[in-house]
């Protein structure tokens, strides 16, 4: 990696064209570096990398330094900084996942059916909990048998979907997430 330092524009007193012209602090004229070699070439402007080109002239370095990338060293993005020795890749944030959709009764029972759970073993299952800690066990038996029977829909929040997954022994939220979504992705 060879740095050439910042060129800046400077006035030619015969130009009609008006071509610009740039030079680095050395003196050195832009267009003298045309035969420069290297892999790449990469403007730097305070610290991050703002163009990259295999050819030279195709850059326009006015303010900006110009590195130049030898055979066998990474070539930089746009967008990635510069400390004056390495270049580094700037930080990626981890996309968030977009949150969990509601699903139809279908959508759910169709995903259940992948683990060898039918409707009528969730049903038992909801039957035979305990709900001795409710204020009201027959009420909170049959509300969860309601929402189970008689629900178009499903929220992934819903005390029912944190029941049956207590029930399923579907603790893991990674793994609950990802049947939930296959769930969503279900055409049912």
């Amino acid at each position: 990696m060879k740095n050439l330092g910042d060129f800046t524009r400077y006035e030619k007193p015969d130009n009609p064209l008006n071509i610009l012209y740039f030079k680095n602090a050395s003196g050195v004229d832009w267009y003298s570096l045309k035969e420069e070699q290297g892999s790449a070439f990469a403007l730097v402007s305070e610290g991050l990398v703002t163009s990259v080109a295999v050819d030279i002239t195709a850059l326009v370095p006015d303010g900006q330094s110009v590195i130049v990338i030898e055979d066998g060293e990474t070539i930089p993005l746009t967008g990635w900084a510069f400390d004056g020795e390495i270049f580094t890749s700037p930080a990626v944030e981890p996309e968030t996942p977009p949150p969990l959709k509601d699903i139809t009764r279908a959508q759910l029972i169709d995903v259940l059916l992948d683990l060898d759970v039918y409707e009528d073993q969730v049903t038992a299952l909801l039957e035979a909990e305990d709900y001795s800690g409710e204020p009201d066990p027959a009420k909170a038996k049959a509300r969860a048998l309601n929402a189970w029977n008689n629900a178009s829909y499903y929220r992934p929040d819903h005390p029912l979907i944190d029941q049956m997954r207590a029930v399923l022994n579907l603790t893991d939220q990674t793994q609950f997430e990802a049947l939930w979504r296959e769930a969503e992705s279900r055409l049912v």
